[in-house]
C-alpha cells in the first residue's frame, strides 16, 4: 500500500505545484455518470454580501485572519501562492466564497498557517486540478469544493475534525481523496455523496473506493 501512497503524494504534489505545460494543455473527456444517485438540494450557504477593504498591495484582503481574493487586481498568472501575512494579520482561514468561480486558476498554494477552508471557498474554480491542505487544517465548509470539475486529487490533515455536507458535490474528475488520518476516522467524518469512481486512500489504514453515498 505505501508505494501507492508515496506515488500519489508525489502526483498531488506534481498538479499543484509544478503543473507541465503539455499536462495542462492535453485535451481530456471527464466522465460524468449519469447513474449517480439523486440528491436533495441543499440550501446555499451564508457568504458575506460584501468584502473587506483590500491591502495595500497584492490580491488578497483580509477581516479577522479570513482572507479573500481579489480578481480585480490579479494579474492573471494560473498559479497562486497565498501569502502568509496579509495587511499584518496571519492567514488563518480561506474566507467564504473566495476563490469562488475563478476559472483560470490550477494551482493554489495555502499557507501553513490555515485551519479552516470556509464555505465555498474554492466552489466553481474548474480548473483547479489538485490541492494540498496544511496540517493544521481542522474544518471544511459546505461546498467548499463543489463544481471544482478538473479537480483531480486533494490531501486531507488528520487534524481534520469536521467536513460540512457537499463538499466534494460535482466533482466530476476526482479520483483520489488522501487523507492522513485511519480509515474509521474517515467513515465517521465524512459521509456525504461522493462519486462512484473516487477513491478515498487513508494512510493510517486501508483504502475504498468511493460508494456514490
Amino acid at each position: 500500500l505505501w508505494p501507492l501512497i508515496l506515488s500519489l503524494l508525489s502526483t498531488i504534489f506534481n498538479v499543484t505545484v509544478n503543473i507541465v505545460d503539455d499536462f495542462s494543455n492535453a485535451d481530456s473527456e471527464i466522465a460524468i455518470h449519469e447513474d449517480a444517485p439523486a440528491r436533495e438540494p441543499r440550501p446555499a450557504p451564508t457568504v458575506p454580501a460584501s468584502r473587506p477593504a483590500p491591502a495595500d498591495d497584492g490580491c488578497f484582503a483580509i477581516e479577522d485572519g479570513a482572507v479573500y481574493f481579489l480578481a480585480d487586481r490579479w494579474d492573471g498568472s494560473p498559479i497562486l501562492t497565498i501569502p502568509d501575512t496579509v495587511d499584518g494579520q496571519s492567514v488563518t482561514a480561506i474566507g467564504p466564497g473566495c476563490f469562488r468561480d475563478c476559472e483560470e486558476l490550477t494551482t493554489i498554494i495555502l499557507p501553513d498557517a490555515v485551519t479552516e477552508i470556509c464555505s465555498e471557498a474554492f466552489a466553481g474554480c474548474s480548473g483547479l486540478r489538485g490541492l494540498y491542505l496544511p496540517l493544521g487544517t481542522t474544518s471544511i465548509g459546505a461546498d467548499a469544493f463543489a463544481g471544482c470539475i478538473s479537480l483531480e486529487a486533494i490531501c486531507i490533515p488528520a487534524q481534520v475534525d469536521s467536513i460540512a455536507p457537499g463538499c466534494f458535490d460535482d466533482c466530476a474528475s476526482l479520483m483520489y481523496i488522501i487523507y492522513e488520518g485511519s480509515f474509521e476516522h474517515w467513515e465517521a467524518l465524512y459521509d456525504d455523496f461522493i462519486n462512484p469512481f473516487t477513491t478515498a486512500i487513508c494512510i493510517e489504514g486501508s483504502y475504498y473506493h468511493g460508494t456514490g453515498r
